[in-house]
C-alpha cells in the first residue's frame, strides 16, 4: 500500500465443481481464479489532469517571480529611475544655465542605460533559460514516449487486459503519470491494455504513441517572435507531411510556453513602448525649446534601428526585424 507506481492487487478465488457421492455432493475445494488490480480508470485520468495542471504552475511562477524581483530591485527599479529623472527636470527648469546641468542636462542616458543594459539583458537571459528548459523538457517527453511504446509492445502479446501482468500495467501507468508532469495527455486504452497517447488538440492525427509506433516531438521557435514556440511530430508522413501540433498545454512544457507568451513577450513589448514613448515626448518638448546657443528644433535622443534579415528555410525569403536602440544626440 502507498508504494509509488503500485496498484493494490486482490486474489479472486473460485469454487471447484463438487462431485456427487451417492445422494450427496462433496466439495472439492477452491482454486485461484485470477489476480486482479484495484484500478479506477476515471480516477487515474483525473489524477493525470491534476498533475499536469499543477506542474504547469511551477515554471510559470518561478520565471515570473524572477522578473518581478528584478524589476523591483533597487539598482533597476523603473519607478525610482523615473522619479530621479523628473526631479532632475524640475531642477533644470529652475536654473537652465547651471554648470552641472550643462555637463549633464538630463539623467536620461543613465535611465536608458538601466533599461537597455540591465533589464533588457536580464529578459534576454530569461528567454535563453526558458528556451533551454523547453529543449530539455521536449527531450524528456520523447524518452517517455519511447518507454511507453516499449510497454505497448509487451502488452500486445496478450489479447485481454485481465491476462496482462499487473506489474507491467503498473509500470505503464507510472510512466503516464510521469509524462503528465511534462505535458497534458489524451490517453486511450485498448482492450488488451495498450495505450494511444495524443498531445494537443489535433485529434487523431496528434498521436505520439500508437501501439509500438512512436513519433518524435520537435520544437521550433518563431524567428519573428522568438518568445513563441511551435511543436511538430516527426517523422513526416507522405499524406500529412510534418504535422504541427496545436493546443499543446499543461505540465512543465505548457508552463514554459505560457511564461514566454503571456509574461516574457508582453514585458518586452511594454518596456519597449515605455522607452519609445519617453523618447518621443522628450524630443517633442526639446524641439519646442531653445538651447543656450539660441538654436531651436533640436532632438535630444535618436532611435537607431538595428535591422536583421531572418531567413525561412531554403526558399530564399527574408523578412526584416527591427530592434531599435536609443542614443543621445550630441549638442543638445
Amino acid at each position: 500500500m502507498n508504494s509509488e507506481g503500485y496498484s493494490r492487487q486482490t486474489v479472486a478465488i473460485s469454487q471447484n465443481q463438487p462431485v456427487q457421492a451417492g445422494t450427496s455432493f462433496l466439495g472439492t475445494g477452491a482454486r485461484l481464479a485470477a489476480i486482479e488490480r484495484e484500478f479506477d480508470v476515471f480516477a487515474e485520468q483525473q489524477l493525470r489532469v491534476s498533475t499536469s495542471d499543477l506542474a504547469a504552475q511551477k515554471p510559470l511562477v518561478e520565471y515570473a517571480g524572477r522578473i518581478l524581483d528584478r524589476f523591483a530591485a533597487k539598482d533597476s527599479a523603473l519607478s525610482g529611475a523615473l522619479d530621479r529623472f523628473f526631479a532632475s527636470l524640475t531642477g533644470l527648469s529652475a536654473d537652465a544655465s547651471a554648470l552641472s546641468c550643462g555637463k549633464s542636462p538630463f539623467p536620461m542616458p543613465r535611465f536608458l542605460g538601466i533599461v537597455s543594459r540591465r533589464l533588457i539583458n536580464f529578459l534576454d537571459d530569461q528567454a535563453a533559460g526558458s528556451e533551454a528548459d523547453l529543449g530539455t523538457t521536449v527531450a524528456e517527453i520523447n524518452r517517455h514516449h519511447s518507454r511507453i511504446g516499449g510497454i505497448n509492445q509487451k502488452l500486445s502479446r496478450r489479447d485481454a487486459l485481465r491476462k496482462q501482468p499487473p506489474a507491467l500495467l503498473d509500470e505503464r501507468d507510472q510512466l503516464l503519470r510521469d509524462l503528465s508532469e511534462k505535458v497534458r495527455l489524451d490517453v486511450t486504452e485498448a482492450a488488451n491494455g495498450e495505450v494511444t497517447v495524443r498531445l494537443g488538440s489535433s485529434a487523431g492525427a496528434g498521436a505520439v504513441v500508437s501501439g509500438s509506433e512512436v513519433r518524435i516531438l520537435g520544437l521550433q521557435l518563431d524567428p519573428l517572435a522568438e518568445d513563441r514556440a511551435a511543436f511538430y511530430l516527426e517523422p513526416a508522413t507522405p499524406a500529412q507531411g510534418r504535422l504541427v501540433l496545436s493546443g499543446v498545454s499543461g505540465g512543465t512544457l505548457g508552463g514554459l510556453v505560457t511564461f514566454r507568451e503571456q509574461v516574457l513577450e508582453p514585458t518586452r513589448g511594454t518596456l519597449d513602448t515605455l522607452a519609445r514613448g519617453l523618447v518621443d515626448e522628450l524630443n517633442r518638448h526639446h524641439r519646442a525649446g531653445m538651447g543656450l546657443d539660441g538654436a531651436t528644433g533640436r532632438e535630444l535622443f535618436a532611435l537607431k534601428p538595428d535591422y536583421q534579415l531572418v531567413g525561412f528555410g531554403c526558399a530564399a525569403r527574408f523578412q526584416i526585424r527591427n530592434d531599435s536602440r536609443v542614443t543621445k544626440r550630441d549638442g543638445g
